[in-house]
């Protein structure tokens, strides 16, 4: 790790993007930014969403403990070069945010089968074959004419 150095750590996201804006003002911004998805004022996704807007040649690595695929999809929406675990080894982390400086896309092995298996079996056709759709209301059949309890006349 002596290619790299932290520059600078923020307690939110808006924290982050103050600060990466006042890097850049003096030229100095990193090349990849390790940020978590839960944090104050600002989450993760949409702070990832502004640096990239502000500074789009700058890479961000997601590092945070959920691994749900919606949040997953969030920050590799708004343009997260990488996506890991909290569990993840430091030797992952090194390899995520190397991988990020290269331009190249890193993921953490249980998200990249959780974003494969939705490719393989996407959740709509999944949930279609395990849950019953929504029920329908089954059209009124009338009929007409007499049955030995109808009344004589109408």
């Amino acid at each position: 790790m002596d290619d790299m150095e932290v520059a600078a750590e923020a307690a939110d996201g808006q924290e982050a993007l103050t600060r990466l804006d006042a890097m850049a003002a003096h030229q100095e911004l990193p090349d990849v930014v390790l940020i978590d998805l839960l944090m104050p004022k600002m989450d993760g996704a949409t702070a990832i969403g502004a640096i990239k807007q502000r500074h789009p040649g700058l890479r961000l690595v997601v590092l945070t403990s959920f691994g749900e695929m919606e949040r997953v999809h969030a920050a590799l929406a708004q343009g997260a070069a990488g996506y890991l675990l909290k569990d993840a080894d430091a030797s992952e982390v090194v390899a995520a945010i190397r991988a990020a400086a290269r331009g190249e896309v890193f993921l953490d092995p249980a998200v990249a089968r959780g974003l494969t298996q939705e490719i393989v079996s996407p959740p709509t056709l999944a949930r279609r074959a395990h849950q019953p759709g929504p029920r329908r209301p089954r059209p009124r059949r009338r009929a007409a004419g007499r049955t030995s309890r109808s009344p004589t006349s109408w």
